[in-house]
């Protein structure tokens, strides 16, 4: 489960558990919350929290992985947003 991840930082070695965390974060807030654009807002917000978190850790060990993690993270909050200002102009 480590093979991918640095094994300098404390937190990069427990990274598998925040991915579980991010993962049921992102399908709670897409299950529970009724609303269209509440439930974009809050995936968005969720996104962008993700980003930040992995942006500032770096967990991963070669940055071609660092990099395309965080380019589907970006694009998955830029097409949230997107999506939301459509929603919110219909």
């Amino acid at each position: 489960l480590e093979a991918p991840f640095r094994k300098q930082s404390a937190v990069a070695r427990n990274w598998e558990l925040v991915i579980l965390a991010r993962r049921f974060v992102l399908l709670a807030a897409y299950t529970f919350i009724e609303d269209p654009f509440w439930q974009e807002v809050a995936l968005t917000i969720s996104c962008m929290a993700i980003l930040a978190m992995h942006l500032g850790v770096a967990p991963f060990r070669r940055p071609w992985e660092q990099q395309l993690e965080s380019a589907s993270f970006r694009d998955r909050a830029a097409h949230l947003q997107y999506d939301a200002a459509l929603g919110s102009l219909c």
